[in-house]
């Protein structure tokens, strides 16, 4: 009996023993397969990486930031070097810009004797700057030599002269208009169409200062068409120099250049020693640091294996390449058609977890908000380009025409399409005038009433002439 219980209580030391040796064993073999596992996982997900990269280059669409440089413009053609002596030349001080901001916005007159004195010496002193802005939107090319090396951190110092080279054209719009020089004014409104050229960048950020510069001109056209009428000849030149702009083709460029700009950002992070540590610099607006030897170095941080990192930054460009797919492919086509597949691109769930796409998320915008911006822009075109051809049509037969149909016959073409709906925009006479919109980003026909300017998709997009 003794012998039995000294025999079980020296085979359950044994029991444990071994169980502890398998333990062992288990523990250790994880920790030998554990980078092996991870090696392969990140030698699969680069492979994948690899393949979608080589698709685009096949198509010969750029792939990193170096790729967006243009051709050199010799400086005699180049639009940017016109624009640069322009932006030296500007002289405007805060109150003046809050002039010109009233001006534009109606809440002050130059039939005020105080106003007009202040606008004609802000005209006299601008004067090279505008003649240099006019000689500058009259050339086709320019090219302001962005820095496309930097990569995420690429600067446009231009946009905001921009903005106030387009600004100050309004300005000069009213004036003339004060003086009864109608049809200079509105060739001033469409100047500033020709301006906008001047950010049409592959970027998207370029995009939306060249929309809101389209803004600026659509202003300023309203204000001088509202109870003026131009010269038919002039309206009808300068209708064809809006129907010659076409600012989709430049979106799906811009779209494939803020991709290039992505995947500059992951090159960055795979070229640091730590690129979690990385990435929590970009988000907190610091300047990383390169190692200098790529992704053969591992990652500082301890428990961090460099497999690990390789890993989750070829899964997060996996993703980041086929959300941005989506929007090159919907950027051709209408924003009432490419809404459903854009909507949620900046949100959607992660497809290879672990791990997140962080790098991604940061870099997604909102598609839907740009496609809808373009489409406002396209809008506010088409419909100056009509409210151009009616006035024609005013002139020449004594009142508008009882329907857009009419005035197709007159111009002798097809009129602008409202990229909010499958069809004509909105138009009616009303007395001596007419009303002419278009459904907007709510796709609702509002019945012609403007939403306020800071809410994008609420209201149509309208435009009232009294006579």
């Amino acid at each position: 009996m003794s012998a039995n219980v000294q025999g079980g209580r020296s085979r359950k030391p044994n029991r444990l023993l071994r169980a502890g040796k398998w333990v062992v064993f288990v523990v250790a073999s994880a920790a030998v397969l554990w980078p092996v596992a991870l090696a392969i996982v990140a030698w699969r997900a680069e492979a994948r990486l690899a393949g979608a990269v080589a698709e685009i280059a096949s198509r010969g669409e750029p792939l990193m930031p170096a790729d967006l440089v243009r051709p050199p413009i010799p400086a005699e053609e180049n639009a940017a070097s016109v624009y640069e002596k322009a932006f030296a030349a500007i002289e405007l001080s805060e109150e003046d810009e809050e002039l010109l901001s009233d001006l534009r916005r109606g809440e002050s007159s130059l039939d005020d004797p105080e106003m007009g004195a202040r606008a004609r010496d802000i005209a006299k002193r601008n004067e090279e700057a505008l003649r240099l802005i006019h000689r500058a939107a009259d050339m086709p090319r320019c090219d302001f030599g962005i820095d496309w090396s930097k990569g995420h951190d690429v600067t446009f110092p231009h946009y905001p002269k921009l903005r106030t080279c387009a600004r100050l054209l309004v300005f000069e719009s009213l004036v003339l208009l004060d003086v009864g020089k109608v049809d200079e004014a509105a060739e001033c409104g469409v100047t500033v169409f020709q301006l906008a050229r001047a950010a049409d960048d592959p970027s998207l950020i370029g995009q939306l200062v060249r929309y809101g510069i389209i803004a600026t001109g659509w202003d300023a056209l309203q204000l001088v068409l509202h109870d003026a009428e131009a010269e038919p000849s002039v309206c009808r030149r300068l209708a064809a120099d809006i129907a010659r702009i076409d600012l989709v083709p430049s979106l799906v460029q811009a779209l494939k250049g803020d991709r290039a700009l992505g995947r500059g950002l992951f090159a960055v992070l795979r070229s640091t020693r730590d690129p979690f540590e990385a990435l929590e610099k970009t988000q907190r607006g610091e300047e990383m640091e390169s190692s200098g030897a790529g992704e053969q170095d591992r990652p500082a941080r301890k428990g961090r294996p460099r497999y690990h990192a390789r890993w989750w930054l070829a899964c997060d460009e996996l993703e980041y390449l086929e959300r941005m797919e989506v929007a090159i492919g919907e950027a051709s086509r209408p924003y009432r058609e490419a809404l459903a597949a854009v909507e949620g691109l900046h949100r959607v769930p992660v497809t290879y977890v672990p791990p997140p796409a962080v790098v991604t998320v940061m870099q997604t915008p909102a598609f839907g908000r740009t496609f809808a911006s373009r489409d406002q822009a396209i809008a506010r075109l088409g419909m100056a380009e009509i409210a151009l051809s009616l006035k024609a049509y005013k002139v020449e037969r004594g009142e508008y025409p009882e329907s857009l149909e009419e005035l197709a016959v007159f111009v002798g073409q097809e009129l602008p399409m409202d990229p909010f709906s499958e069809g004509p925009f909105v138009y009616r006479r009303e007395g001596t005038g007419f009303l002419l919109y278009s459904l907007g980003a709510n796709l609702e026909d509002d019945g012609g009433v403007a939403p306020e300017r800071s809410v994008l998709r609420e209201g149509d997009i309208v435009m009232r002439c009294v006579r």
